[in-house]
Order: structure tokens, then sequence, then C-alpha cells
């Protein structure tokens, strides 16, 4: 029994070590060859789109256009420059003797003011007119424009003067002063009666707001309301008044340049004309205005003419720089 047993086992042995062998001979290279390449996962086929034909056109049009050149961004333009001038308005005194005349004209002519407004009696506004080396222009017996800049046009009231290529400013002048008040306000009663001699002096203006850069060269014979609104306290002859042609002026868009460029009028009152009465009192105030529309006044000043002796009224020019947009 136990040799059969010998017998089997050493069967079984043998059986193994023939399995073993068959194995290895047969290895991944043959099983390759014996086994179809047929995949076992199923392909499904995918399902046509819009999107992948939009996709596929954009392909074949990125490959069909050539790259576009570089294309350089245009140089910025350079900002017009801020072009300035100056201006002035020269009212004249009351029979303004021919050696004060003779002087003014001198300062005129030494300065480069670009644009000058005279005003005054009719014989003295001739005479300097006469003594100027610079193109002039009369609007009335009582008024001329001085400029050796050139005019392109003109109304009954407004010269058009260029100022560069590219700019041109509108000048006018006014002369109210043969209105002014101040002897029949002296010659009253009583202040009460004040504001009525104001009104009887009021005369309409002929301008009204202006298309484009404006300057007006204003001899209006009155002062400011805001003058007199901030200075009655230590000016022993004002009183609370409303002057009407500072208010017509704000309401027609005008600027006062002055004010603009001196705020306050009890430190800066840019006093233009000064009278001495016969009882010898003294008087003071800015009667005569550089309005301005579609400008930026940049310095403002007044320059006395005078004093001469045996006048008992002294004026004082105002003179600006301005900025054209």
């Amino acid at each position: 029994m136990s040799q059969q047993l010998k017998n089997l086992a050493l069967f079984l042995l043998m059986f193994v070590a023939v399995l073993l062998n068959s194995c290895m001979t047969y290895n991944y290279a043959d099983a390759k060859l014996a086994i179809a390449p047929t995949s076992s996962v199923i392909e499904t086929p995918s399902v046509p789109t819009k999107l992948a034909d939009l996709q596929k056109e954009s392909i074949s049009e990125i490959v069909d256009v050539p790259a576009p050149e570089t294309i350089s961004s245009p140089e910025p333009a350079e900002p017009t420059p801020l072009r300035k001038f100056s201006a002035a308005l020269v009212p004249l005194p009351t029979q303004a003797p021919t050696e004060l005349l003779d002087y003014i004209a001198t300062e005129i002519e030494i300065s480069d003011i670009a644009i000058i407004g005279i005003t005054g009696d009719e014989e003295a506004v001739s005479y300097l007119e006469a003594q100027l080396d610079m193109p002039t222009f009369r609007l009335d017996n009582r008024r001329v424009l001085a400029t050796r800049l050139e005019t392109i046009s003109h109304t009954n009231q407004l010269y058009k003067v260029q100022i560069d290529s590219l700019r041109s400013v509108a000048v006018g002048i006014l002369d109210f002063y043969p209105s002014n008040p101040f002897q029949d306000l002296l010659a009253a009663a009583s202040t009460e009666d004040w504001e009525a001699i104001v009104q009887a002096h009021q005369q309409e203006l002929p301008l009204s707001q202006q298309e484009g850069p404006t300057l007006l060269l204003a001899s209006l014979g009155q002062p400011t309301s805001e003058d007199w609104f901030e200075t009655a306290f230590t000016h022993p002859y004002r009183i609370p008044l409303r002057w009407p042609y500072s208010d017509m002026f704000g309401e027609q868009g005008f600027l006062d340049s002055w004010r603009l460029t001196h705020y306050n009028a009890e430190t800066a009152p840019g006093f233009t004309w000064e009278y001495t009465s016969t009882d010898n009192n003294k008087y003071a105030e800015r009667i005569d205005y550089i309005y301005t529309q579609g400008l930026l006044p940049l310095a403002t000043e007044t320059v006395p003419m005078g004093p001469w002796e045996m006048m008992n009224e002294q004026r004082s020019a105002i003179t600006g720089t301005f900025i054209v947009p």
C-alpha cells in the first residue's frame, strides 16, 4: 500500500513539472499573435454639432488668413497752448492839459499792451489819437480803440481782434461817464433822494451776452453795488445803495475782472476817479471797468494819470492780463 502511494506521488510530481514547462514556453508575444486586436470596449461614434462645424471653419480661417501686421498707435495730438494778452482802459480826465495827454501817449507807446480803449472829451481824445504811432479805430467822438493786432471785423459796438491764428476776441468800449451822478448826489438835499437820482442817470446797455470771448472796456461813471455795500461803514458819504450798471452786466453774463482778481473792496478799492470839491472834500470811486465773457483774468491793476496841478479831477487807467481758451 505504501508502494502504491509512492508511485502515485511520483506520477503527480512528473505531471506538475510537465505542466509548468509548457506554461513557460507560451509567453506574451505568442498570446498577442494568437488574439485578434479587437477592443473589448464598444466605440460610439460622435454626434456632429453646429459648434463643431463652426470650430472647424474658424480653424480653417485662422490657417488661411495671414497674421496681421503690427499697427502702431497714433501719436497723441499736442494740446493747444494757452494764449494770454493784455488790455487797458484809459479814461481821460475832463479838460486834460496837453502835457498830460503827451505823457499818456508816451506811456501807451512804450507799453506792450495789445488792446487799449480810450474815453473822454472829444478834444482830448482827438489830440491823444493824433499822437499815437499805432492803428486806431474811432467808435464815436468820445471813444477810440488802439491796437497793433489785426482787426478782422466790426459792428457799431464791437471790433473782433485776432489774438493768434486760432483765437479772436470781440472788443467793445462803453462811455457813460457824462451821466456821472455824483454832482447831483452832492447837491441833493437828502440822501433819501439818491436812489431816484441814480435811476435818472441810468442808460440802457447797448450790448447783450455775446458768443465767444468778449472784452468790454467800460467807463460807467458809477461804482458797483458790491463796493458800496462792503465799504459803507468806512466811508462817511456812502449809504447802502443799489447801483444798476454792475447788476445789469452781471445779469448779462459779464464778469468784473477787477473783483475777480482783488477780492476785498476795502483793501483793494481800485479807485479810477478822484474828485476834490470846491469845499475841499475828497471823493474816490472805482467807476471804470474791464468786463469779460469767456476769458480768464490773471491780473489787473490801476495806473494813476497824474496828479496834475490845477485839476480837481484825477483819473487812473485800469490794465489787465487775460487768458484766451
